[in-house]
């Protein structure tokens, strides 16, 4: 990596687990821990050492699209937090794709109404 201490790279991903770790909680058994809620309130984090695109698509459980978020050149800790406190109750799947592939993806139940 040009430019990037190994020390940088290792804090970066520190601080990214203790974000995720301080935002979330304790992720439940078999959820990806780079996708958490707490108090329907949606933290998508990853490392993004190599500044790709990302796409953020979550859909409804009737593959209705309801949010995106295009990430481009985010530099090293890439994330968006999205807020389903006044969404309906429903199972929401949500996937982050690269380059046409998707990289992440979960399911959770999320919603007030």
């Amino acid at each position: 990596m040009k430019g990037i201490s190994k020390n940088f790279v290792l804090t970066a991903l520190a601080v990214l687990l203790s974000f995720v770790a301080v935002q979330a909680g304790t992720p439940k058994k078999g959820n990806d821990p780079r996708i958490q809620n707490r108090d329907n309130t949606l933290t998508v984090a990853f490392l993004n050492l190599n500044q790709d695109k990302y796409e953020i698509r979550i859909y409804s459980s009737n593959n209705a699209l309801v949010h995106e978020a295009v990430l481009v050149n985010t530099p090293y800790l890439s994330g968006k937090v999205f807020d389903f406190k006044d969404s309906v109750k429903d199972y929401y799947r949500i996937a982050v794709v690269s380059e046409g592939k998707t990289v992440i993806e979960e399911r959770l139940f999320l919603g007030n109404l």
